[in-house]
């Protein structure tokens, strides 16, 4: 590997902590201008912390503890939540640079890689809504960092196991791909550390870190294993076809580019050519393991399944880590790495002032094909005021729809404890199924999603036979550029008692 005398020098990680501190406050700073509002997985999430528990539907518990640890402190307050997931992305960038530092011993790449990831749109993204993937990709790049550590250290201390173990019982917590990491670890040590093998602090640490297993674990067997059944669904097979598979696949790589840069995603290809030669290298297979192999696994699965983007974004530290890696061996490569940040830097900028003029100038987006998704943030808080004024005496709210709508609901209005999912299929289909049921004898205010014009748009029979003296007081669009998914308002004088199935769809 290209070496340096600025090795762990205190002027880069000075360097590196200013370019981070720089990055981190222009972000809490436009966070203050509402550029990105709650998308429909943060305000689900947000309703998980409503009501703490040690597992959840479809995730391990962390993010629904997070919510509920902030809301409890500050309150509903869309800023905190932001500035969580920038503060997330910073400390994924700290260890980012440490980690690079560990493969390169060099400062000055150390820094160039960190630039980089810091100006990807991935990274203003990531940090910029909190999902499951903002403390995942924190705890990710930590535990890689301490792996690396113990990797390439003849003599590891007990304090880098003991952060190993803790990034790896967080991670899983955070989600299921964190349990991957176990394997990677345990594979790199068979190629590169035999001897690793035989040291007990390493099983007690890959073979403690299931311990934080134990709360999402309890609360599945209470609940008929709904969250393997959930993450066996993402599994399922796609349409078959040729047409379908390059569909799906040019979908991911498209995304990638986007998230990533395309000349920076281009580079990987060269990056992987060079790693073939140095394959013997421990710090040329722990970007392999940790990323190439991770996108060609993603990228061989979408011929067959659609790969939502955020899932193989955890193998975008040892992806881009390669690049930086193979662009040190001569001026040439440098300057296409270069190019390609600086690419990868006016993606972000124009996000940044794009963001922030979808609210105002919606109208003119939707003209050129850019609306409102049902997964975003736009238009939800006006039509919740809209649907508060239509039935002030509503004290409750019955939703048919998307557990992402109905989610939009109990986040922006007063009441988010009074805000439920109808569900007659039968089946658990949401995290709605598991929260209190609406109570009987309430004035009750009922929404029914209609997708589009084909779509039903009137209450569900059985629901309706159990609303008393029901009312139609009109219909919102959910933003006024769309003309669907559209929302029709109803009133009832109250819920009869044997309404008690509460929850639906997706």
């Amino acid at each position: 590997m290209h070496k340096s005398a600025s090795t762990n020098s205190p002027q880069t990680n000075t360097q590196a902590l200013q370019l981070i501190g720089a990055i981190t406050l222009l972000r809490l700073l436009w966070h203050g201008l509402s550029p990105v509002g709650m998308a429909g997985d943060e305000t689900y999430y947000w309703l998980w912390g409503q009501y703490p528990d040690w597992g959840y539907f479809s995730k391990p518990p962390l993010i629904g503890w997070l919510y509920g640890a902030l809301g409890s402190i500050f309150g509903n307050f869309t800023w905190i939540f932001k500035a969580t997931a920038t503060l997330l992305g910073a400390g994924s960038l700290w260890f980012f640079y440490r980690f690079l530092l560990l493969l390169s011993q060099d400062g000055l790449l150390s820094l160039a890689g960190l630039t980089a990831l810091a100006l990807m749109p991935a990274n203003l993204l990531l940090g910029s809504m909190l999902t499951i993937d903002a403390p995942l990709m924190f705890f990710w790049i930590c535990g890689l960092y301490c792996t690396t550590s113990i990797l390439l250290s003849k003599e590891c201390r007990t304090a880098t196991y003991a952060a190993l173990w803790l990034a790896l019982c967080l991670g899983h917590l955070s989600k299921q791909m964190m349990l991957l990491q176990i394997g990677l670890i345990l594979l790199l040590c068979l190629l590169h550390r035999r001897d690793l093998l035989l040291r007990p602090a390493l099983w007690l640490t890959l073979a403690g870190s299931l311990i934080a297993l134990l709360p999402p674990l309890f609360w599945n067997a209470q609940n008929d294993w709904i969250t393997v059944a959930h993450t066996a669904h993402h599994f399922e097979a796609g349409k078959s076809g040729m047409a379908e598979a390059l569909s799906r696949f040019g979908e991911l790589w498209g995304a990638l580019a986007g998230l990533i840069s395309p000349l920076l995603l281009l580079l990987l290809f060269p990056a992987l050519i060079w790693s073939w030669q140095h394959r013997r290298e421990p710090a040329v297979n722990i970007c392999l393991f940790y990323g190439a192999a991770g996108l060609a696994v993603m990228s061989a699965m979408a011929f067959r399944q659609r790969i939502n983007p955020n899932w193989p974004a955890v193998f975008l530290y040892g992806s881009l880590a390669l690049i930086v890696l193979w662009s040190a061996q001569n001026a040439a490569r440098t300057r296409w790495f270069q190019r390609g940040v600086r690419v990868a830097a006016v993606i972000s900028l124009g996000l940044m002032i794009l963001l922030p003029l979808l609210g105002p100038l919606a109208g003119q987006f939707a003209k050129i094909g850019i609306q409102p998704q049902r997964r975003g943030w736009l238009g939800y808080p006006e039509m919740v005021a809209q649907c508060s004024e239509m039935a002030p005496t509503a004290e409750q709210l019955l939703f048919v729809g998307h557990r992402f709508t109905a989610s939009q609901f109990a986040y922006h209005g007063s009441e988010p404890k009074s805000v439920y999912l109808w569900n007659n299929s039968g089946k658990t289909r949401s995290q709605f199924d598991f929260f209190p049921t609406p109570e009987a004898d309430l004035p009750t205010l009922l929404v029914v999603e209609q997708k589009k014009a084909t779509s039903e748009a009137s209450p569900p029979e059985d629901l309706a036979s159990r609303l008393d003296n029901l009312k139609r007081l009109g219909d919102l669009p959910m933003h006024p550029v769309r003309d669907y998914p559209r929302f029709h308002i109803y009133l009832a004088d109250s819920l009869q008692p044997d309404s008690a199935n509460t929850t639906v769809n997706e």
